[in-house]
């Protein structure tokens, strides 16, 4: 090789290209690395607090209180409703029945306050609940009539049912301040308590009844 011509230059050979991999998953959020992280449990968070707990009750006590409450006054109505047909069925006659519309609600012991009335304020407190053209002030008088004689018939009755009814007032008004107090809820776990114990001993009371052999000669 003559000594004015340039060596060749040698170039390295590429490496041939690697396969490219994609991942499908998304990638997870990057945690840092720190030594002051701490670990929680998923649950911790879920559980309320017992101010939430105790609100979460007081709420759920209240609107039961006020559901109970209301369907004992739809009872006492529908029960004033079902005395008052009763009586005006008994003592007018079955063509007029048609004609005859309960112009007001009015429960049980509103009804019961009537028929303790004089005759002329019974009267005229009967007129206010039935409509009835023509006869409106006969069929009032025969309607206080029927109740001053359904009162007397169930005045033993009467007296029980009114002391029920004030027995279930003091018994809402005494849980409603329990509410108020914050002692209802622990009250109540006493007597769900107290109650589990009684089904326990009756349980157990049967089943000792049922083992205890019966003596010769009492079969």
């Amino acid at each position: 090789m003559p000594r004015n011509t340039p060596s060749p230059v040698l170039t390295p050979a590429r490496p041939p290209p690697q396969p490219t991999h994609v991942s499908l998953l998304k990638p997870g959020p990057q945690v840092p690395d720190s030594d002051n992280l701490t670990m929680t449990s998923p649950t911790t968070s879920l559980l309320p607090s017992p101010e939430a707990e105790k609100s979460l009750f007081r709420t759920a006590y209240i609107a039961e209180t006020t559901r109970l409450q209301a369907q004992q006054n739809v009872d006492s109505i529908f029960e004033a409703h079902s005395v008052i047909t009763s009586i005006l069925h008994s003592r007018i006659l079955e063509d007029i029945w048609p004609y005859i519309r309960i112009t007001r609600e009015i429960n049980i012991s509103e009804l019961r306050d009537i028929g303790r009335m004089r005759r002329r304020e019974g009267i005229r407190a009967c007129g206010r609940l039935v409509r009835v053209p023509g006869i409106h002030e006969e069929v009032a008088e025969a309607l206080w009539e029927g109740l001053s004689v359904h009162m007397g018939m169930v005045d033993g009755e009467d007296d029980e049912q009114d002391m029920f009814e004030r027995d279930i007032v003091m018994r809402v008004e005494k849980e409603q301040e329990e509410l108020r107090d914050g002692t209802a809820e622990e009250k109540w776990k006493a007597r769900a308590g107290d109650e589990r114990k009684g089904d326990l001993v009756a349980e157990k009371g049967e089943d000792l009844s049922m083992s205890t052999p019966v003596p010769k000669g009492k079969e």
